[in-house]
Parts: structure tokens; sequence; C-alpha cells
């Protein structure tokens, strides 16, 4: 499977923050109430550990954008934000190309 894809888009990244919030949810019995933080947690875990690896959206972020983009994802995922707001949001961090 190639994994690099859940890193590639926002979409990507919602989805792989849907799985391992339910993964941990089953695993570690977290009660509804505490889910949307630790759905928060995971996106900002998944996006700083993308950034450390050079992993897609991620490859040539900085610490900050890297923290707001998985925050923001996360928010997307619990249906806080829609996927072209988060969207936008990550284009703002960006390096203009030429």
């Amino acid at each position: 499977m190639d994994y690099l894809v859940y890193f590639t888009t926002t979409a990507g990244l919602i989805t792989l923050i849907d799985t391992v919030t339910e993964f941990l949810k089953a695993k570690l019995k977290i009660s509804n109430s505490y889910i949307q933080y630790v759905s928060w947690g995971v996106g900002i875990l998944l996006a700083v550990l993308g950034q450390l690896f050079g992993l897609g959206m991620f490859e040539t972020m900085t610490w900050i954008p890297t923290i707001v983009a998985g925050f923001a994802a996360a928010l997307a995922s619990n249906g806080v934000f829609d996927t072209g707001l988060v969207d936008w949001i990550i284009s703002l961090f960006k390096p203009k190309t030429k």
C-alpha cells in the first residue's frame, strides 16, 4: 500500500486522521466526550510526522504551517471545517512558485 497518498492531499490526511482516531477509540476505550480532542492531537501528530519524513504536501512546509495544517485537517475530519476551507488555509503557507 502506498502510504504517501495519505499525505499528498488534505482529503487523504482527513481519511488517515479518521482511521487512526477510530482505531485509538476502539483500543483505548476513549469516551465520546474526549474523542474530538484525540482527533486534534492525531491530526497534529500525523502532520508533524509528515513534515519530519518530507511526505507529500508537508515536504516544503515549516513547523508552524505544518501544525496549522494538521489541526485544520483534524477540524475537517470532525466536521467543523470543510475541505475547501482547509485547502485554502494550507495554500496560504505554501511557498509561491514562479
